[in-house]
C-alpha cells in the first residue's frame, strides 16, 4: 500500500478546496434548506432528490443517494421571522431511514400542534 501526502484537495476545475484536517473531521454529506410556508420548496440543497409536504409542520427530505444505514446525525433549524403566528417552533426529526428523513415542527405554544415553518434546514453527517 502506498501513502499519498498533500495539504489539500481540489476538483478538476481547480475549486471547491478541502484540506486533509477537514475531510478527516467530516463535512455535511447532505443537507437542505427550503421554505415551509404554503407550497413547500426548496432553496438551496446538496444530494437532495426531493422535498415532500406530509401535512401542517411536517416534510420529507429524500436523499438522492441513500446513506449507508440510518444511523447518520440530523441538525435541524428553522427559521422565525418574518414572524405570523405560529410559523416558529421547535423542530424534531419524525422518522429517520438510509434514503429519507421525516421532520416536524411543532408550534412553541403546544407541542401537539404543528406549525408550518417558514425557513428550515435540514444538514446530516455520517
Amino acid at each position: 500500500m502506498s501513502t499519498l501526502k498533500v495539504n489539500a484537495l481540489q476538483d478538476a476545475s481547480g475549486s471547491n478546496e478541502s484540506t486533509i484536517e477537514e475531510i478527516e473531521k467530516g463535512r455535511a454529506k447532505k443537507y437542505c434548506y427550503y421554505d415551509g410556508s404554503g407550497t413547500y420548496s426548496i432553496l438551496n440543497s446538496f444530494g437532495v432528490s426531493s422535498l415532500s409536504d406530509l401535512g401542517q409542520g411536517t416534510a420529507r427530505v429524500t436523499w438522492s443517494t441513500a446513506f449507508s444505514d440510518a444511523n447518520y446525525m440530523t441538525l435541524l433549524t428553522g427559521t422565525r421571522e418574518p414572524y405570523q403566528n405560529n410559523t416558529h417552533g421547535v423542530m424534531y426529526v419524525d422518522a429517520q431511514s438510509a434514503s429519507a428523513v421525516d421532520t416536524r415542527n411543532c408550534a412553541d405554544t403546544s407541542s401537539g400542534l404543528r406549525s408550518d415553518v417558514h425557513q428550515a434546514s435540514v444538514v446530516c453527517f455520517q
